[in-house]
């Protein structure tokens, strides 16, 4: 133990005494002192492929600086700009923009024209349209199923979905663009005859509309069945209604179709339906019409014409009650 603590002590002293001579031979350097005979620092030149730039010591004055540089006060000034920025990017937007007359094929977003029609069944005995006429924004189109036909528009993509009640179990759906051409599709629907459907449908401003009364539901009541309370086709009891068509004016076409699910028709009762027509500043002293498409004794939708005089302009505001024109659903217990 005596012995490895003085190995240790000889080994640290001789550390010790290489550093201190090390020390000795180099202090002029490390305290910054300067020998008489010692070698004059020289400038060191730094090459690469690119430049060639004299590194100077951090004495060197403004003048000595290396002639490549340039000083900030003699840096190019930037060219002022004439026109409005503005004004200039819808210049170039204007001159750079192709006409949309200059290739039909191509929309305004510069994706190829498409007209594509698809039907897909739903459950409810319902079939979800969806028509794409990427060339026909916003455009009017119109729609026509069985005896069936509303208007409908195209967004502001050119898409068009809409959702209407099978009247035949093999649906057949054409819609008629704004451009004359048509489209045509069909779908197999297997519950479309599970229901019953009555259609009322009209043209124009006229205001108009088809009312079911279930079971001897009231006005109001929740068997009351209507625009206002139209239901859904995932209701545990009793019908739905269906309210086509969009837009305004003499051409636009609408419907509304009341379904009842024949798998209720063990229930005792009746559905009576029935027309409400509105007197409006718009209809008032005129002559409206409209269709009644309902079951035929062959099962097959048969269609039926409506045409009444309205009352005049001081009748304003009063409905017209027609419950004669559609046959009430009679259900009766087997």
């Amino acid at each position: 133990m005596q012995f490895a603590k003085q190995s240790l002590s000889i080994a640290a002293a001789c550390v010790i005494a290489v550093g201190a001579g090390h020390f000795v031979q180099n202090k002029d350097m490390y305290l910054g002192t300067t020998r008489a005979t010692a070698a004059p620092l020289q400038p060191v030149v730094a090459v690469t492929d690119t430049f060639v730039n004299t590194i100077q010591p951090l004495s060197a004055t403004t003048d000595d600086a290396p002639t490549s540089l340039v000083r900030l006060g003699e840096m190019p000034s930037l060219p002022t700009i004439s026109m409005d920025l503005t004004a200039r990017v819808n210049s170039d937007h204007d001159r750079l923009t192709l006409p949309a007359s200059a290739n039909p094929a191509i929309n305004e977003y510069g994706l190829p024209c498409e007209a594509k029609l698809t039907l897909t069944p739903e459950t409810g005995g319902l079939v979800a349209v969806s028509l794409i006429a990427s060339c026909l924004i916003d455009s009017p189109v119109t729609l026509q199923h069985d005896k069936l036909v509303f208007s409908a528009r195209t967004d502001h993509i050119g898409r068009l979905d809409v959702t209407i009640p099978a009247m035949d179990g093999e649906a057949t759906v054409t819609a008629v663009l704004d451009t004359g051409d048509t489209l045509s599709a069909m779908t197999s629907v297997p519950d479309a005859t599970d229901y019953d459907r009555i259609a009322l449908q009209w043209v124009g401003d006229q205001a108009m509309g088809l009312h079911a009364f279930e079971f001897g539901a009231a006005f109001g009541d929740t068997g009351h069945v209507w625009a206002e309370n139209p239901r859904s086709a995932s209701a545990h009891s009793g019908g739905f209604l269906t309210r086509l068509g969009t837009g305004i004016g003499p051409a636009a076409q609408f419907a509304e179709v009341y379904s009842f699910p024949k798998a209720q028709e063990h229930l005792n009762g009746v559905v009576r339906m029935s027309v409400e027509v509105a007197v409006t500043e718009r209809t008032c002293g005129a002559q409206a019409s409209a269709e009644i498409l309902q079951p035929g004794a062959n099962g097959n939708s048969q269609a039926t014409d409506i045409v009444l005089d309205l009352p005049g302009c001081d009748a304003v505001g009063e409905f017209l009650v027609l419950k004669n024109i559609v046959r009430d659903l009679k259900l009766a217990a087997n």
